[in-house]
């Protein structure tokens, strides 16, 4: 009886959209970067979300679809990632799981929403993107040394 009045409680806050409560499948996360794309893939910046002053910055929290669980298998989050997933850096001298991990993240993508325009924008991205026009992004250093979650908007 508790389980069950519990369960209608989260149900009422999750469908008030001023609760701050996810829906089911959903989580609120904190995305550093977002690689923001043109129509055709093109990468036009990566924006930093981040707000505050020094060691007091905080990245904005964005409605993500719920992470994967992750031990020692290769587990793709769906539309966000840290680096390693999304550009497969190597920082743990593992090269090889690296691409595991960009593959996997790329495949999730191409199997469940690779129909709609906007992940086959990502999707193109992914496959032309070079490390030289990465380079250029002010941001790109510290995204290589710390790893951090990104995720993607369109222009």
């Amino acid at each position: 009886m508790i389980l069950q009045a519990l369960k209608g409680y989260y149900d009422r806050l999750a469908a008030d959209p001023d609760s701050g409560i996810p829906r089911m499948g959903w989580e609120f996360k904190e995305i550093p970067f977002i690689i923001v794309l043109n129509s055709d893939g093109s990468l036009v910046t990566i924006e930093d979300t981040r707000e505050g002053e020094g060691r007091q910055r905080r990245a904005k929290s964005f409605l993500v679809p719920q992470a994967e669980k992750k031990t020692v298998n290769i587990a793709a989050n769906l539309l966000w990632d840290n680096a390693a997933y999304i550009f497969g850096i190597d920082n743990k001298g593992n090269p090889e799981r690296a691409k595991k991990q960009q593959a996997a993240f790329r495949d999730r993508l191409v199997q469940q929403l690779g129909e709609l325009d906007a992940v086959k924008s990502v999707i193109a991205f992914l496959d032309s993107i070079t490390l030289e026009r990465l380079a250029q992004e002010p941001c790109w250093e510290e995204i290589v040394s710390g790893n951090p979650v990104l995720s993607f908007r369109m222009n």
